[in-house]
């Protein structure tokens, strides 16, 4: 009787790692899927999921590129600019500087953004 028991467990514990396998596979696939035109996750459920997200993995995509391309052309407009210009966030740390205030500020090579002024300007 034991035996049995013990198949029976092995039997179920291994039925339920194959189930957990393909809901792991589907779920790696899944941006693909909303991102992408790629395949679908092979489970049913994974793949109804990424069809409905899938408007939404578009519209970000759009948002990604809309924003990647403003900020393109403000760091062009930044470096073209023969004023210096240097952007602290409320904290006082350094968001941006273009090259017309290093060399105002004497500062070479470039610092690192998003650390306070004060530090940033004592390197």
């Amino acid at each position: 009787m034991l035996i049995a028991w013990r198949a029976l467990g092995l039997f179920t514990s291994r039925r339920i790692s194959h189930r957990c396998k393909i809901c792991v596979g589907g779920l790696n696939a899944l941006p693909r899927a909303i991102f992408t035109t790629a395949h679908y996750p092979d489970t049913a459920e994974l793949a109804s999921l990424a069809m409905t997200l899938k408007p939404y993995g578009r519209a970000i995509a759009e948002q990604i590129a809309v924003i990647t391309q403003q900020r393109n052309e403000q760091e062009a407009i930044l470096e073209s600019m023969h004023e210096g210009v240097l952007a602290l966030d409320t904290q006082e740390r350094v968001i941006t500087v273009n090259r017309a205030a290093e060399a105002l500020l004497g500062v070479w090579p470039p610092r690192r953004r998003g650390i306070p002024f004060r530090k940033w300007y004592a390197m």
